[in-house]
C-alpha cells in the first residue's frame, strides 16, 4: 500500500505538469496507486487509463512493469514528462500521442461573464450539432456528458452557437464554436463558464492544448491559466486508437 498524502505531495510539487493526476485524487476519481516513489508515480483513473510521471528512466520502466503486472488492461497510458514518453515508446507497443501541455488555474475566484451568450445544459436535441462539429466524440459519451451534467452550449437567439464539457478525465475540453459564431468572444465565455462551474465545485480547472494550437493557446493566456513546464502525451496501443 502506498501513502496516498505522499503521492499527492510528490504531484503537487511538479504543478500544471501532473495536475490532472493530483486531481483525480482531490476529486475522488482515483482506483488505486500502482507504483510511487520520489521520482516517478503510476496511477489508474476510475475511467480506466493509467497516468504516469517520472523524472527518470529507470524509475519510469519500473512503473511500467508494475502497471503490466496489475492489469491486462493496461492498454492506454497517460504520460508526463520526457522520461515517462521515452519509458513509454521503449518498453511497449503503445502508438505515442502528440505532445500537448496542460493548463490550470490555481486562482478560486471566479471569472466574469459578459454576458454575450446564455449558456445552458446541452440538450438531446443538440447531439447531432456536437457530433457534426466535434469529431473525438461518440453519441455514448455526449451522452454520458449530459447525464454526469458536464457538458453545456451558448446559446444566441435561441440557436446553438458552441459547447464545452468536461472529458472522463476530469480535463476541459470539447471547446467548439461553430463556424458563423466565431470571432465574438464565444469561446472566453464558455472557457470562463466551464472553470467557473468548477471552481464551484472545489475543484482545479485544467485542460490540455497540443502544442501548435495557436488559437488554443492564446485563449488560455487571456484566462491567465498556469502552463506546464514540460509535455505530457495520451498513448495507446494501435488497436485501442
Amino acid at each position: 500500500m502506498y501513502d496516498i498524502e505522499f503521492v499527492k505531495r510528490i504531484l503537487d510539487s511538479k504543478k500544471a505538469l501532473t495536475i490532472d493526476m493530483s486531481e483525480a485524487i482531490s476529486r475522488g476519481n482515483l482506483d488505486r496507486i500502482i507504483y510511487a516513489t520520489e521520482h516517478a508515480v503510476m496511477l489508474r483513473h476510475k475511467a480506466t487509463e493509467f497516468m504516469l510521471w517520472a523524472d527518470d528512466y529507470d524509475e519510469a520502466v519500473k512503473a511500467i512493469e508494475c502497471a503490466k503486472a496489475s492489469s491486462e488492461k493496461f492498454k492506454m497510458c497517460v504520460c508526463h514528462g520526457e522520461e515517462s514518453i521515452k519509458a513509454i515508446e521503449n518498453n511497449t507497443e503503445f502508438e505515442l500521442g502528440k505532445r500537448c501541455r496542460q493548463y490550470c488555474n490555481y486562482s478560486k475566484e471566479h471569472t466574469p461573464l459578459k454576458g454575450i451568450c446564455d449558456i445552458v445544459p446541452l440538450e438531446e436535441s443538440d447531439i447531432p450539432i456536437v457530433l457534426k462539429n466535434y469529431h473525438d466524440g461518440s453519441d455514448e459519451y455526449i451522452r454520458r456528458n449530459m447525464k454526469d451534467g458536464t457538458i453545456f452550449k451558448a446559446v444566441i437567439d435561441g440557436k446553438t452557437a458552441g459547447f464545452i464539457g468536461l472529458h472522463s478525465d476530469g480535463s476541459t475540453g470539447m471547446l467548439t464554436v461553430l463556424p458563423e459564431y466565431r470571432r465574438r468572444g464565444i469561446a472566453l465565455e464558455l472557457e470562463s463558464f466551464m472553470q467557473n462551474f468548477e471552481i464551484d465545485k472545489g475543484w482545479i480547472p485544467y485542460g490540455q492544448v497540443y502544442f501548435d494550437n495557436e488559437a488554443s493557446i492564446q485563449l488560455q493566456a487571456k484566462i491567465g491559466m498556469t502552463i506546464s513546464d514540460g509535455y505530457i502525451s495520451w498513448n495507446f496501443e494501435e488497436d485501442d486508437i
